[in-house]
Parts: structure tokens; C-alpha cells; sequence
């Protein structure tokens, strides 16, 4: 097979390119082309506009690879002739009549091009493919048992290419006994074993035992077009030094590390994953699926358990000491000059040294370089983040997450253009240092925050931002709704955010400029930290109330008693924050909050009431209250009473409550005990003199 002949540093930079030329300004993403040499590139078009308008990224699915690049004929080819050389395996003795072929107890050696089709038994013994370096070998496995107790099944010594063809209706069987005997130079660790190109191919069925060391180790391309494979390794389960290309096939690996792994310590521009369809039952004890470099799936059916899943996990908290003595209005500084932020931060590299020191890592997919998914449907169980990349790019499939960490997690830039996204746990939901939404359906539940955009931990020259220009979002988070340590940019889409009360935390946080040009926005949550959004184009409503349980409809009307929106939120809350294009100026609403209702009329654009920048005592103004703590009850969006121009996210898309971390009981803030007595009301210090919070959260264990 052709070796790819790109560099890592190339494709990796292709998506990241990609991802700056947006936020440069540059136009549309062109699906990518690839050279005569098969490396990977990518065309664009420039165009004019701001980084904040133009947002209109192609959601026509990239590339890192092509199948026709990845997959010859041959490798689909599974076809034999009958009267191919036959090797017959007698439990401890083999018989061929082949002078190609050398039989030397149980070890028998192919030494020359051609195909061969092995039958029978074989106990304690090897199959070697010792050919010329260009030869191409086939290996038709009609129903054969091979086990080695101290080496591999099959050892592919020297060979172009190697190809092992399961037929219709055949079930082999293939292990080794729980040790390695050196048989000359080369490291053997796997039940089988390859030193040239290897293919899996045919429509049978294999299954693969390693009581030691991995099931399928290829030190160069290994492919898989066909066939059922049981497998079960104490190491990883498939291993491809220069790449793993999976084009089909049924898979049920159950492995004590990582279920497929691709890499080469040799060259980095190696190592990837491609995956354009195929059947995956993963149970891992590391990785499920793991690159050294780049990973791109095209479809298929995934169920992945990572680490032990979920159940497994070690718990995380956000360790924030908060003090309820300090409450922001919208778009107020505190007393340090920065803007409300929890100034949580990208721990990866803390967790990457972490996993280098232990040499465990628990991701459901992990790419060290780009990850891209055009499709597939996906359930994945992972005591670290479900799906971890440099850059991740998703235009399509059906994602449904639990983790015992982010759910989603780019070092740099991920973006979503299309899919359906359900994180029913997570510590937080999507986290990248930009995190860009272009379109797609998400429900995401996060025991810290829903989307973070967070400070990126590279030496890249990124501005941190949260941008979403489309798309259907439900949030439930017991940190932050949306947490950019940057801008965030709203130009579209559908949003909700409900936001548990009794912390730091609220709906919406940015530390640089919140603004919205588009789209529908309903966040609430607390009242503390409650931040709102700047808009030249549509109003905006920031208030705080008396306070509303779990459960308790938002709905806000016009004067022509149509409904703007109306939603049911997960927590309880005392702010509101909403904006839609249905918004104007001066215009005049009533906001209901249960059977409360509000008089509500935009100056300008514009409404902020009922919070305070900062109050004596540690009490607060009329209705600016803060969170009460409840646990959260379980609540779906109100099919009634909407009106037709009402907006209301779609059926099924409220966030699940099963696995919601319970907040403290009524009354159980955290103590101000040792904070500084703030001045009486009427002798507040003058702006800017605010005494320091010397408690404030710590950016330490914050993300």
C-alpha cells in the first residue's frame, strides 16, 4: 500500500487555518482537496466582514482524509480461488505440499507471494509470513483455531502487504497464552502480529484473545474493510503504528487499555484514525479510541466505555469560595477592573502531565492532534472527557454523553456546525479557548459550567470567545450557562439556561464584551454576578425577581398579548435575562414568572432592574435575591398557552435531570465569617474604592 506521505504539523494546521480564517474575518470553509502526495489541504475564500457578523461557516463537512485514499481496491477484495495452496493444521503438526511454505513442528513459515488458506488446529503454534518486501500475501482463515502460549498466533515478519480474509459464514479463532518468548529481534507483544501493511477483510468472523500484550499490533498501515471481530486484549485492541482505517465491519472489544490506539513514536506526521463506517462495542480500561495525531469518523454505530464510564470517575468541584456580600449589576466591573468571571482556566496540561506520569488516560475519543466528525451515532461512557482533541470539528451525528469530566474538549477551537448533542452529565458540558456554534441541536447538564470558553492552555495566540451564530441550545448548569474568559458573541440560534443558585455563578459570564445581534436568548439563574448583553439591534431584558422554584414558567408577552417566548427552567432562580429579534425598541411587555407578572418597557433597547452593585451588611436590595440552594426538581418546557409566535425550545430537548448534582440545603451559603465588614448603607466607599475581596474564588481547581 501507498505510504501517506503528509506531515502532522500540516493537517493539524489545516484545521486550525480553517478555524483562524473565521476568526480573522475570511469567508467560507471549501470541503478539503488532497494532493498527489495525499497530504491534506484546504482552499478558501476570502471575504470581508468582522470577526462578530461574519459567522456564516460552510456546514458542508471537512476533511482530514478521503476514503479513496485510505482504501485500495484489493483491500475490499476478498475473493479467493479454491485451488489456492492449502495448509492443513493437525492440532501439533501442520501438512502443505507447497514448496512455499516450510513446516517445522508447530511454526510454519509462508515464504513467498501468493494466496494460502489455512483450515484445522493448531496448539502452541505460529503462523510466519516471511516474504519479499514486495510480495502481497493472503491468508484466507477458514475456520481456524490457532493458539500460541509464549509468541503470536500469526507473526508477519517481512511482506509488502498482508492481507488475513475471513469467509462467508467462517469463524476463526486466534490467541496467545499469557507470555512473550523473543523469536529473533523483533518485539512481538500482540496475538497477531505484522511488521508490514496488514488488512482485515472478508465477512466471517474472528476472535482474538490476548491474555498478554494486545490483539492486533501493525508496525505500519493497518485496514479493516469487513468481518465480525471479538476481541479482547490486556492491552490495547488494535494497534496501527502509521495509521488504523477502518471502511466497515462489527466490533466488540473489550481491552485493558485502549480499545483501538494509533501511533508512531518514530514520525509524528503518523498515527491517525479514519473510520467510515462500521459497528463498535467498546469496553476500555484506557482510551477507547485513541490518535496520536489527527481522527476523522465519516459514520457508523459507537458505544464506548472509557476508564470504568461515569460510575467511575473521580469526583471534581470547582472548590470556589464565594461571598455573598458582593452582587453586579450588568455589565459592572468589580473591584479589581475585571469584568464578573469565575477566571477559570484550561487545566488539560495539568492532565496531560498527569496521564504521562501515570500512562493513564480515560477519553472516550482522544486526538492529539484535529478530531472531525461528519456523522454517526454515538454513546459514550468515559470517566474522562467523551470526546478530547487539539481542535474538534463537528458537522453531523447523534451524540448521546455521559463523563465524569468535559464532555466535549478542544485545547483550541471547537466548533459545531450540525448533529444532535445530548450530555446528560458532565462536569462541564463544552469547553474550548474559542468555542463556536453554528448550528445543531444540544442539551447539556454540567455540575460546573455548561459551555466555557476558557484561557487556552497553548502557546497559540487565540482570543478566548464563546460565539454562536445558530443552532438549538438547552442548558442546565450548576456553575455557568455560558463562561467565556473572552468575548461572547451571540448573532443567532435558539438558547436556553437555567443555572442552580446557592454560588458565584449565573447565566451568562464574560470577562470581555457580551454582546447579541441575533436570535433567542432566556438565561436564568442567580442574581449574583448576573451580567447582561449589549445589543444595537434587538432589546434586552435583565431582571431580577423575588424568586421562583424549580419548575416555574418564564414567559414574556407583547402588547398585543402574543407570546415572545416562554420556557420551563430546570433550577430555581431570581434573575431573567432574555432578548429576541421580537424585542423593540421602546416597545412595552409584561414578564410572567409563575403567576407573578411585571410591567416591563425598554428604554432604547434596554431594561435592567432590581440589581444593586454592591449592598451593606451582606443584605441585598428589594428582589435581588440570591440562591436559595434547593435541589433541583425535574421540569420540561410548557406546551400551554404558547402562542404561535411564541418561542419555545423543541420537544424532548430539556435537559435530563437524573444525574444533577443536589445543591446545599436552604440557607447553607458558604460562610462570611471571615470576610471584612462593608460599610454601612449610605456610606459606601467612592467607585473604584471597593474594599479587595481577599477570598475571591481561586483560579487554582477552576474550570
Amino acid at each position: 500500500m501507498r505510504k501517506r506521505e503528509y506531515r502532522k504539523a500540516s493537517v493539524r494546521g489545516m484545521s486550525f487555518l480553517v478555524m483562524a480564517a473565521v476568526l480573522a474575518g475570511c469567508g467560507q470553509n471549501a470541503p478539503t482537496q488532497t494532493d498527489s502526495t495525499g497530504s491534506s489541504s484546504l482552499s478558501t475564500e476570502e471575504s470581508t466582514g468582522s470577526t462578530s457578523s461574519n459567522l456564516n461557516d460552510s456546514n458542508e463537512s471537512e476533511s482530514l482524509f478521503l476514503a479513496a485514499e485510505e482504501f485500495s481496491d484489493r483491500d475490499f477484495d476478498s475473493s479467493y480461488e479454491e485451488s489456492s495452496k492449502t495448509i492443513t493444521l493437525n492440532g501439533t503438526s501442520a501438512v502443505c505440499d507447497s514448496e512455499d511454505v516450510e513446516i517445522s513442528g508447530t511454526t510454519i513459515t509462508i515464504k513467498d507471494a501468493g494466496t494460502y488458506i489455512l483450515t484445522g488446529t493448531l496448539e502452541n503454534g505460529m503462523i510466519i509470513v516471511d516474504a519479499g518486501d514486495s510480495d502481497k500475501v493472503q491468508l484466507v482463515l477458514d475456520g481456524v483455531s490457532i493458539n500460541n502460549e509464549d509468541s503470536a498466533a500469526i507473526y508477519v515478519r517481512e511482506a509488502d502487504k498482508v492481507f488475513l480474509t475471513l469467509p462467508t459464514g467462517t469463524t476463526s479463532t486466534l490467541s496467545n497464552g499469557g507470555s512473550y518468548v523473543a523469536v529473533d529481534e523483533n518485539h512481538i507483544d500482540a496475538a497477531v502480529f505484522a511488521k508490514s501493511d496488514l488488512t482485515l477483510q472478508g465477512s466471517g468472523s474472528l476472535t482474538i484473545t490476548a491474555e498478554a500484550g494486545h490483539a492486533v499490533v501493525c508496525k505500519d498501515s493497518l485496514v479493516v474493510t469487513g468481518g465480525t471481530y471479538v476481541i479482547t486484549a490486556e492491552e490495547h485492541g488494535l494497534d496501527g503504528k502509521d495509521n488504523v482505517s477502518i471502511a466497515g465491519g462489527s466490533f466488540h472489544i473489550t481491552s485493558g487499555k485502549d480499545g483501538i490506539h494509533a501511533e508512531n513514536k518514530d514520525d509524528a506526521s503518523l498515527g491517525y484514525l479514519y473510520i467510515q463506517d462500521g459497528s463498535f462495542v467498546i469496553e476500555a480500561e484506557g482510551d477507547a479510541m485513541s490518535a496520536e495525531s489527527d481522527a476523522q469518523i465519516d459514520g457508523g454505530e459507537f458505544q464506548l466505555t472509557s476508564g470504568g464510564g461515569v460510575a467511575a470517575a473521580e469526583p471534581k468541584s470547582a472548590n470556589v469560595d464565594w461571598n455573598p456580600r458582593f452582587q453586579f449589576s450588568p455589565n459592572t466591573e468589580r473591584e479589581n477592573g475585571t469584568n464578573n468571571t469565575n477566571n477559570t482556566e484550561n487545566t488539560d496540561s495539568t492532565e496531560a502531565d498527569e496521564e504521562a506520569e501515570t500512562g493513564s488516560s480515560t477519553k472516550g475519543i482522544k486526538a492529539e492532534g484535529s478530531l472531525l466528525l461528519n456523522g454517526g451515532s454515538f454513546v459514550l461512557d468515559s470517566a474522562d472527557d467523551a470526546l478530547h482533541s487539539m481542535n474538534v470539528s463537528i458537522y453531523g451525528g447523534e451524540f448521546s454523553i455521559q463523563t465524569g469530566d468535559d464532555g466535549i474538549h478542544a485545547d483550541e477551537i471547537l466548533k459545531i456546525h450540525d448533529g444532535s448533542i445530548t450530555i446528560s452529565q458532565s462536569y462541564e458540558g463544552l469547553e474550548g479557548a474559542v468555542v463556536e456554534i453554528y448550528g445543531g441541536d444540544m442539551d447539556v447538564t454540567a455540575s460546573d459550567d455548561g459551555m466555557n470558553a476558557a484561557d487556552a492552555s497553548t502557546t497559540t495566540t487565540l482570543d478566548t470567545a464563546i460565539r454562536i451564530s445558530g443552532g438549538t441550545i438547552v442548558v442546565a448548569a450548576s456553575g455557568d450557562g455560558l463562561d467565556s474568559n473572552g468575548d461572547l458573541e451571540i448573532s443567532g440560534g435558539e438558547i436556553y439556561i437555567s443555572t442552580a443558585e446557592g454560588g458565584p455563578d449565573t447565566a451568562v459570564d464574560y470577562d470581555g464584551q457580551g454582546t447579541i445581534t441575533g436570535g433567542t436568548l432566556v438565561a436564568v439563574g442567580s442574581s449574583a454576578m448576573l451580567q447582561s448583553l449589549d445589543s444595537e439591534v434587538q432589546g434586552v431584558i435583565c431582571t431580577t425577581i423575588e424568586g421562583a422554584e424549580a419548575g416555574t414558567e418564564v414567559t414574556l408577552i407583547d402588547n398585543n398579548g402574543n407570546e415572545v417566548v416562554t420556557w420551563t427552567p430546570t433550577y430555581s432562580y431570581h434573575a431573567v435575562l432574555i432578548s429576541s429579534p421580537q424585542l423593540e425598541e421602546n416597545g412595552s411587555y409584561t414578564l410572567k414568572v409563575g403567576e407573578t407578572e411585571t410591567e416591563i418597557v425598554l428604554e432604547g433597547l434596554s431594561y435592567s432592574n432590581g440589581v444593586s452593585q454592591m449592598w451593606a451588611g451582606g443584605g441585598r436590595p428589594e428582589g435581588a435575591g440570591f440562591g436559595r440552594g434547593e435541589a433541583a426538581e425535574k421540569s420540561r418546557p410548557s406546551e400551554e398557552g404558547a402562542g404561535a409566535e411564541g418561542v419555545q425550545p423543541p420537544e424532548g430537548k430539556v435537559p435530563s435531570d437524573e444525574s444533577r448534582p443536589s445543591m446545599p440545603p436552604e440557607g447553607k451559603v458558604p460562610s462570611d465569617e471571615s470576610r471584612p465588614l462593608m460599610p454601612s448603607e449610605g456610606n459606601m466607599p467612592p467607585e473604584g474604592k471597593v474594599p479587595p475581596n481577599e477570598s475571591s474564588p481561586s483560579e487554582e481547581g477552576v474550570q
